[in-house]
């Protein structure tokens, strides 16, 4: 039985009905492949709609016109209800008349499966899945009976809403003599059809205005454009946005690069900056550099309303040096919820200012002396920033009063104290200062610095060091020294020095017999991101056992593979395999494809495959391969699906071999979406050798995907009607110039509806309109 010869495909297309995506062309494609029972075909239907749109157009309408007309001519015969006095002219044409009645007496002659106003909305071999936002199927209509006359649906699209309310049948129609209700015309619009038809009248299916699916297609194909018309209109839609554009000058070039070198050209890239919400930074270091005193009345003048203190506080910060900190100080008094942040900036233009190459000038120096002083006085409440100040001038009167806040009762304190004295030499009190530190490792900390007399929005006391200005060698005497006791602390403040000779020292200090100090240095190297202490890092792995995984931690983070063999060792025990993969992966190493095949063999739970093959693919893991070799012969097909989509970027002959693989595999979900993989054409015309239909059709998909029309035109011979259809599909979309000639000649002679419910003149019409091979119908309004 025929039906039974297409059955492999059509349980084919119901497998993959509900993975098809709308952007999944070929698949939008497939998924109207329904199989017909029947033989009606429609021969020329095409044809017959082309020859009614001409002899519209020809008589002064319009393809709309056409369209419209055709919709009203169909309903006239199946309901009886008149078509619109707009369409007379084309009713007393002689060459429209003859063009639609022969339209209607080919559609008299399908089945009613023909005539619906929407492809099949499920497949008519079984039941698919169905995606969500699907509408319901529509239920088969009812045999009329004597009992239950046929009637017209109350609603065209079936199932799922409620259904309507049952009427009488209304009485046989009564048709007007005349199609616009005069009494002189004959019963039917064209004058030749006598009232007992033949054909008789079915009941309408459908909305009032719908035409039946395969009409309302062929009117679209003769709606389609030549691309070079889209062309022509994007063309047209860039000239107008560059024309914008152009005569919209974009920020960038509103603000001259080079910046001036003059307060005026300044300030006013200032101002043009603000009005474009351009980034001011540069400028307003280009204008603190200046040294200008004058743009502090500027930046007054030019406060604009709804401007709080925050904004000028952050300009004037960003200033910097003498006229930054003349700006900070032209807003005192301040309220108690901006000390602080005045503070930290004062305290942040100073400490850049006097590490730099232009130091601020005696008068801006003692200004912020006398603040960070009073600010520091043991009478008022403690305030971390005041201290911090004091360090931030330089001034070695600050030592004695930062030595006097680190003998404070409170750790909290005394820790704000000693990192301000480490900002600074403290010569002949270097031991002292190490000794005051050491003890602040067994003191208890607070995130909220001192419990007494706190001021609003006091920030948390730091734990680290900002600035180390303790001399190098003063440090590395005490760690190579016999203060055992200071070793570790020196070791710590040391790493915080900028010196090109501190990576080296902390490299050799690896090598110390202490094992404290190994460790340190270790953390301290860890910290820096020293990559050039790798080979020094690895030894310490190799030879140190209470080092080792943290030697490791450090060599993972500088994605050094020597790690992996530790680090797999210590996470495989207790971390799942994917999160181990996602860790190790990346690396390479030796030992990992070990590990993996035999993490693989062990496991049997298809979720954690397939998250293993997943993390592969998404780290782009050379054992990507080993895992999938080992799985893609799986009996699961959440593993394949895992498979597959870490195989999407992989262009090497491995991943091909498989992919091929993959393609023909029993599961059809599986084939389709591995054939959306696959470019390979010799692979192709491998599989359209082939006796199965299935592979033919998916031969298709992979010779468009490679677009090789030279063997998609071999395919329209094909003795499977879907591949065919199929082909001529893939060369409309390809719109290949030495493809004309043969889609000429499906639309003269394969304008027919065929047992795949396709027709290919209009797909092959659509191509070459598109082409500008045919001239396009369409003069629509």
């Amino acid at each position: 039985m025929t039906t039974e010869a297409h059955q492999p495909l059509r349980d084919y297309i119901a497998a993959v009905r509900g993975a098809i995506t709308p952007d999944d062309v070929f698949g939008q494609h497939l998924v109207k492949l329904i199989y017909r029972d029947t033989r009606s075909c429609a021969h020329h239907l095409f044809s017959h709609v082309r020859a009614v749109a001409d002899a519209v157009i020809a008589d002064g309408g319009t393809l709309a016109d056409a369209r419209t007309w055709t919709s009203q001519a169909i309903r006239w015969w199946r309901t009886g209800k008149a078509v619109e006095q707009k369409f007379a002219r084309f009713e007393i044409d002689q060459r429209t008349v003859g063009a639609m009645e022969a339209l209607l007496k080919l559609l008299q002659t399908l089945p009613d499966d023909l005539l619906q106003p929407q492809m099949p909305p499920r497949s008519p071999f079984g039941s698919t899945p169905s995606r969500p936002g699907t509408p319901p199927p529509i239920p088969p209509s009812p045999t009329p009976t004597a009992q239950q006359p046929a009637q017209r649906p109350g609603r065209p699209f079936g199932a799922g809403q409620p259904a309507p309310q049952q009427v009488p049948p209304p009485p046989a129609p009564t048709r007007p003599s005349s199609p616009f209700g005069g009494s002189t015309a004959p019963a039917n619009p064209f004058g030749s059809k006598p009232p007992s038809s033949p054909f008789g009248t079915r009941p309408f299916f459908g909305q009032v205005d719908s035409l039946p699916f395969h009409v309302a297609a062929c009117f679209d194909a003769l709606a389609v454009v030549p691309d070079s018309a889209n062309k022509a209109e994007s063309e047209s839609l860039l000239d107008m946005l560059n024309h914008l554009t152009a005569e919209e000058p974009t920020v960038q070039g509103s603000i001259p690069d080079p910046l001036p070198d003059n307060l005026k050209g300044l300030l006013e890239c200032w101002r043009k900056a603000g009005e474009d919400n351009a980034d001011e930074t540069p400028i307003l270091q280009a204008i603190g550099r200046l040294g200008d005193l004058r743009v502090i009345d500027f930046v007054y003048n030019v406060r604009r309303d709804g401007d709080d203190l925050t904004h000028m506080i952050d300009a004037f910060t960003k200033m910097g040096g003498d006229v930054g900190i003349a700006g900070l100080f032209s807003l005192l008094p301040l309220e108690n919820d901006t000390i602080s942040q005045w503070l930290t900036s004062v305290c942040t233009v100073t400490r850049e200012a006097m590490r730099g190459d232009h130091p601020l000038s005696e008068a801006s120096l003692d200004s912020v002396w006398k603040i960070a002083l009073a600010e520091s006085a043991p009478t008022i409440a403690f305030y971390p920033l005041a201290l911090e100040l004091l360090a931030a001038t330089g001034r070695k009167e600050a030592q004695p009063i930062l030595w006097q806040h680190a003998h404070s009762p409170h750790a909290d304190h005394r820790r704000v104290a000693l990192f301000a004295l480490v900002q600074s030499d403290p010569d002949d009190d270097l031991d002292k200062l190490l000794i005051a530190l050491e003890a602040l490792s067994d003191a208890p900390q607070s995130p909220f610095g001192s419990p007494f007399g706190q001021r609003p929005k006091v920030p948390p006391v730091q734990t680290e060091p900002v600035y180390v200005g303790i001399p190098f060698e003063g440090l590395a005497a005490i760690v190579q020294g016999p203060k055992i006791n200071l070793r570790l602390t020196a070791l710590k403040f040391l790493s915080y020095i900028n010196d090109p000779r501190v990576m080296p020292f902390l490299i050799t200090q690896l090598a110390r017999r202490i094992p404290a100090v190994r460790e340190a240095a270790l953390i301290h190297l860890r910290r820096l991101h020293a990559t050039s202490a790798a080979n020094a890092v690895a030894k310490v792995m190799d030879t140190d056992k209470d080092l080792r995984q943290k030697a490791a931690d450090a060599l993972f983070e500088w994605d050094d593979s020597r790690c992996v063999p530790v680090l797999l060792e210590a996470l495989a025990k207790d971390v799942a395999a994917d999160a181990v993969i996602k860790r190790l992966g990346k690396f390479g190493h030796l030992d990992f494809a070990p590990w993996l095949m035999k993490t693989i063999e062990a496991t049997t739970d298809e979720d954690i495959l397939s998250g293993i093959v997943t993390v592969l693919g998404s780290i782009d893991s050379g054992c990507l391969r080993v895992a999938v070799e080992a799985l893609y012969k799986s009996s699961s097909v959440k593993v394949k699906q895992a498979i597959i989509g870490s195989l999407g970027k992989v262009k090497e002959a491995w991943a091909s071999d498989v992919i091929h693989n993959l393609t023909l595999d029993a599961s059809p979900l599986i084939s389709y979406r591995a054939a959306a993989l696959c470019d390979d054409t010799t692979f192709a015309e491998q599989l359209l050798d082939s006796t199965s239909e299935v592979k033919r059709l998916i031969a298709v998909r992979l010779l468009w995907q490679a677009k090789a029309t030279v063997a998609l035109l071999s395919c329209l011979s094909d003795k499977s009607v879907a591949v065919s259809d199929s082909a001529v599909w893939a060369l409309g979309q390809l719109q290949a110039e030495n493809t004309v000639d043969t889609l000429r000649q499906v639309v003269e002679e394969q304008d027919l509806i065929d047992k795949w419910n396709m027709n290919p003149a209009v797909v092959a019409w659509r191509a070459l309109v598109r082409l500008g091979a045919v001239s396009p119908v369409t003069q629509a309004s």
